[in-house]
């Protein structure tokens, strides 16, 4: 199958392939005080990727720093998944569980 795209709508928007492979990667972003290890950080986003039923174990999720702000760090969980058509409610389920795990680990985002 072979799509066209116009170059004005490239410049204009973000594309979205899903390829063959169907899974993609998702991202959920946070910001955490200075004042906490990357390690405690990083197994609290971890165990929230875990307990979303959809989020894939493999490839595995995994957590990156993506920005130092002035007053916190901004860590990105990054998870896979499969299930195209429904990647707007498996969003919502990874940021409240994201949310709700931090709370439990007295993470203040």
């Amino acid at each position: 199958v072979s799509v066209y795209i116009p170059n004005q709508e490239l410049l204009k928007s973000e594309i979205d392939n899903y390829g063959k492979r169907r899974i993609i990667r998702r991202s959920c972003t946070i910001t955490a005080g200075y004042e906490l290890d990357f390690e405690y950080v990083q197994k609290a986003l971890i165990t929230a990727a875990s307990n979303v039923e959809q989020v894939l174990n493999v490839p595995n999720p995994y957590v990156r720093i993506t920005a130092f702000k002035d007053f916190a760090v901004e860590y990105t969980l990054y998870v896979f998944v499969n299930d195209i058509r429904r990647l707007r409610e498996i969003d919502a389920d990874l940021r409240k569980t994201v949310l709700e795990t931090c709370k439990s680990h007295k993470i203040d985002i």
